[in-house]
């Protein structure tokens, strides 16, 4: 029988003692060739999973009965009897679980025929990255404000891999790390900013792979202004503040903001807290009111900014429902005739001067 592969014929010739003689014949396959060909593919399903599929082994004699799969993740083992086993059987794909990050996975499958022959195999390999971490988010509250502004930063960071995260944070991006915050928890730190500028803030963050990511957020410190001023009023006149009813009197005004804030005016005829005439956005103003009944009525004029601040003045005005007689002006001054009239007038006429004086000025 010739010793190379291929299907051998064997035949058998029996006699027996009588000299009757018979024949039978069989064949069997002589293979001790390996398998031959083939590819094998190695993809990235995800950070922790590779696909590994595979295909183009030929035997012409006892066929591939089954695929032995191994690895490795220091060196490509050189024949499928080296390396870590993964697989052994009849499929011609395998996913590959549990993988680690940071590491290059050798593989090498080979194909047996039915007579027990192992090929040499064919390799491929996969170089599986370690992904940075991924930052969610990266506030500032407040992000403006008046110095000295304490300001409150805030993030959610995570990791594909799982990895062990930390924190740093540099204030005024500079390169130059301010604080650690270990496993990133708690997730919020507080810095005060005493001076005005604005200021960039880099959160670092590392994951135990040396992968890092980054995120800046820009904080603005104003200048710290002074206390806001309240509103004056330069001029006030009611005019006139005394006579008979029906009374009607001219209200004058003039004010003003040391800061240039917008201003209300309001105006209580009788003093009894309410405002009876309101005026927008004023700086001065002129108009008139009728008391129509007797009394002692106080006008009171009230200015507010923006800010709520306000500056207040008033003036008295006395109604009366009659005209002073001769009588009544005695009573007054204690003077009779001509000559407590006379008084009378030269008061009033005074009143009125100061009065007017007091407008022009």
């Amino acid at each position: 029988m010739s010793p190379t592969d291929g299907t051998k014929i064997i035949n058998v010739d029996i006699r027996n003692p009588l000299g009757v003689q018979s024949s039978c014949s069989d064949s069997i396959i002589l293979d001790a060739t390996p398998p031959s060909g083939g590819t094998l593919n190695a993809s990235l399903t995800n950070v922790t999973t590779i696909t590994l599929s595979w295909s183009g082994f030929s035997d012409n004699l006892t066929g591939i009965s089954e695929y032995i799969l191994v690895y490795d993740t220091s060196a490509p083992p050189s024949s499928c009897q080296e390396g870590n086993p993964l697989y052994r059987g009849q499929m011609n794909s395998y996913v590959h679980d549990g993988i680690s990050p940071g590491y290059t996975y050798y593989y090498r499958l080979c194909a047996v025929d039915g007579a027990g022959n192992i090929s040499p195999g064919v390799s491929s390999y996969i170089t599986v990255n370690n992904e940075p971490p991924v930052i969610e988010s990266f506030t500032a509250n407040p992000m403006e404000g008046y110095a000295p502004l304490t300001v409150t930063f805030s993030w959610s960071v995570s990791d594909r891999e799982g990895d062990k995260l930390s924190c740093e944070i540099d204030i005024g991006n500079n390169g130059l790390v301010d604080f650690s915050i270990s496993d990133c928890t708690p997730n919020t730190f507080s810095f005060t900013f005493d001076n005005p500028g604005t200021y960039p803030v880099k959160l670092i963050v590392s994951d135990s792979g040396g992968n890092r990511s980054e995120a800046v957020v820009s904080v603005n410190v104003l200048e710290k202004q002074d206390v806001n001023k309240p509103p004056y009023i330069s001029y006030f006149d009611v005019f006139p503040t005394q006579g008979v009813a029906p009374l009607k009197i001219r209200i004058g005004f003039s004010v003003g903001d040391p800061e240039g804030d917008t201003l209300s005016c309001y105006i209580d005829i009788d003093g009894d807290g309410k405002a009876d005439y309101e005026i927008q956005n004023c700086t001065s103003g002129n108009l008139t009111h009728e008391y129509k009944k007797e009394g002692h009525y106080t006008v009171i004029l009230t200015v507010k900014d923006e800010g709520g601040n306000s500056a207040r003045e008033e003036v008295s005005v006395t109604v009366v429902d009659e005209i002073l007689t001769d009588d009544t002006e005695n009573n007054i001054f204690g003077c009779s005739g001509s000559l407590g009239g006379l008084i009378y007038v030269l008061i009033f006429l005074s009143i009125v001067f100061f009065r007017r004086l007091k407008l022009i000025n």
